[in-house]
């Protein structure tokens, strides 16, 4: 009688932790991207989605000529350079994406 209450706890202790893990496994998926404040009511993508030559920051040419949601940082690519280093990090980005909103 103790093994059979044995085994059958071992089988639902195992199916437990097994959909536990399934779930785990999804979560990724199901959080598809953080919500960038910055960017929200915007159709501009979240800076870590944009394509760079250097991590951590833009430069003018790296700001698509065919993104309308990119149009006015690239026309307005000084002004959104706040220190003035020729290129916008992120907290630029941000900062310049919810100025234009």
């Amino acid at each position: 009688m103790k093994s059979t209450r044995f085994i059958v706890l071992s089988v639902a202790c195992a199916l437990f932790a097994g959909n536990a893990l399934a779930q785990l496994s999804q979560a990724p998926a199901a959080r598809a991207q953080p919500v960038d404040a910055a960017v929200m009511g915007t159709d501009a993508p979240p800076f870590a989605d944009l394509p760079k030559k250097h991590p951590g920051y833009l430069e003018r040419s790296d700001v698509p000529k065919d993104d309308k949601t990119l149009a006015v940082l690239r026309a307005h690519f000084k002004e959104a350079d706040a220190n003035g280093d020729g290129h916008v990090d992120e907290q630029e980005y941000r900062a310049y994406m919810a100025k234009s909103r």
